[in-house]
C-alpha cells in the first residue's frame, strides 16, 4: 500500500470516528426526556386537535396517585383545572385574532412511539381540541409549555394541514408558529430560521470539534499537501452528510425496533475503539520512521566486525613494478627521489623503505 493511500486511509478513518463521536455524544442531549414534549397537530377547517405528550411534572397537582402519569379518570376529575392551565400556555388564534375554545380530553394515543419506555412514569398524553364558530383563515400557534428555568426544553411538533405536513420545534427562544391557508406555508420567522441554519452550520464547520483540530494537527505534522487538505474537506462534507442521512433513516424506519438509549452506549464504544486504533496506527507509523528507531539495535545490526566500514586507498606513484627490494640493489645507480608511498592505514605485512640497503648507491 502506497504512502499516499495510507494518509487518505487515516483521514477517512479519523472522520468516520468523528461522525460516530458526534452522533454518540451530541444526539442524546437533544432527546433528554425530562424536558422533551411531542405534539401531533391536526388542523381542520373549524377545529384543530393536538395530541400532546409532555412531562407530567408540569401538572403534578392532577396526578393524584403520584405514579408519574395522568390516567383517564384523573384527566376527567381535573378537566377544568387542566383546561385553565393549558389555555394560557398553548394558545391557538385564527387569522382574525380569535382564540380557539379549548377542551381537554383523555387520550389513549401517545405522540411518541409506543416502545419508548423512557416515557413511562415521566410523561402523560392529552388530547387538546380547539374549536371556532366558523372556518379558520390562517392559524397562529403560541406554545409556552416548558419546564421553568430549563433552556434546553423542546416540543417536537408535526403539523398536518390539508394536503401538507410540516415539522417544527418549539423552544423557549422560538415559541410561535404562523400558518396561512392555501398551498404556501408561511411560518413566522421561517426565512430567518433558514438563514440562521446556514449561519449556524457555517459557524459549526469553522469551530473546533468533531476531530477537525486533531486531523488538522496530523496534516501539519505529516507535512501534508494542499491535495490532502482538499481531501480532508471533501471527507468532512461526505461523512457529515452521510451521518445525518443515516441517523434520519434509523429514526424513520428503525425507531420501532431500536431504542436510542440502547444504541448510544454501543456507538460510544465503537467511536472510542476507532479513535484508539487510529492513534495506535499513527504512533507505530511515526515510530518506525523516527531516528531513534532507525539507530536502535533492534532495528539495525552488523555481522562480523562492525567497526570495519572504512575504505582502503593505496596511492602509489610508481612508474615501475612495485618490489620490496629485499636484495642489496648492487646494480642500481639512480636516486629514489620520486618514489613515494602513501598509506591511509596500517598494513599487517612488513613494509621496508630502503633505509639500510642503499649503502652502495651513488
Amino acid at each position: 500500500m502506497s504512502k499516499k493511500w495510507r494518509k487518505y486511509k487515516f483521514l477517512l478513518l479519523s472522520f468516520l470516528g468523528s461522525v460516530l463521536l458526534s452522533i454518540a455524544f451530541a444526539t442524546p442531549g437533544l432527546t433528554h426526556w425530562a424536558d422533551l414534549a411531542v405534539a401531533d397537530i391536526l388542523v381542520g377547517k373549524t377545529e384543530t386537535q393536538i395530541t400532546l405528550t409532555f412531562p407530567t411534572g408540569l401538572v403534578a397537582s392532577a396526578d393524584d396517585n403520584r405514579d408519574g402519569q395522568l390516567s383517564p379518570d384523573e384527566v376527567r376529575i381535573h378537566q377544568v383545572e387542566l383546561q385553565n392551565f393549558l389555555r394560557g400556555r398553548i394558545r391557538l388564534t385564527d387569522g382574525e385574532k380569535h382564540n380557539g375554545d379549548l377542551t381537554v380530553k383523555p387520550s389513549d394515543m401517545s405522540a411518541l412511539p409506543s416502545n419508548l419506555k423512557a416515557t413511562a412514569g415521566t410523561h402523560s398524553t392529552l388530547l387538546l381540541v380547539y374549536t371556532w364558530p366558523k372556518a379558520v383563515q390562517g392559524l397562529k400557534i403560541n406554545y409556552n409549555l416548558f419546564l421553568p428555568g430549563v433552556p434546553t426544553a423542546r416540543c417536537l411538533a408535526t403539523i398536518s394541514y390539508p394536503g401538507q405536513v410540516q415539522n417544527f420545534i418549539f423552544s423557549p427562544e422560538n415559541r410561535q408558529l404562523s400558518l396561512m391557508p392555501g398551498s404556501a406555508w408561511l411560518a413566522a420567522g421561517s426565512l430567518m430560521a433558514i438563514a440562521g441554519s446556514f449561519v449556524w452550520g457555517a459557524m459549526h464547520a469553522m469551530s473546533p470539534g468533531h476531530g477537525k483540530t486533531i486531523v488538522g494537527a496530523y496534516l501539519a505534522g505529516s507535512r501534508a499537501t494542499a491535495q490532502h487538505a482538499l481531501f480532508l474537506g471533501l471527507t468532512t462534507t461526505i461523512t457529515h452528510t452521510a451521518g445525518v442521512f443515516a441517523l434520519g433513516l434509523v429514526t424513520l424506519f428503525a425507531s420501532h425496533y431500536i431504542v436510542p438509549e440502547q444504541l448510544y452506549p454501543w456507538l460510544s464504544f465503537l467511536s472510542g475503539l476507532m479513535v484508539v486504533s487510529i492513534g495506535l496506527n499513527l504512533f507505530i507509523s511515526r515510530m518506525s520512521r523516527s531516528r531513534w528507531f532507525q539507530r536502535s539495535p533492534f532495528k539495525h545490526s552488523h555481522t562480523g566486525n562492525p567497526s570495519h566500514d572504512h575504505h582502503h586507498h593505496h596511492d602509489h606513484a610508481h612508474d615501475h613494478p612495485h618490489h620490496h627490494h629485499e636484495d642489496s640493489h648492487a646494480d642500481h645507480s639512480h636516486l629514489h627521489t620520486d618514489h613515494h608511498h602513501h598509506h591511509d592505514h596500517a598494513h599487517d605485512h612488513p613494509h621496508h623503505h630502503h633505509e639500510d640497503s642503499h649503502a652502495d648507491h651513488s
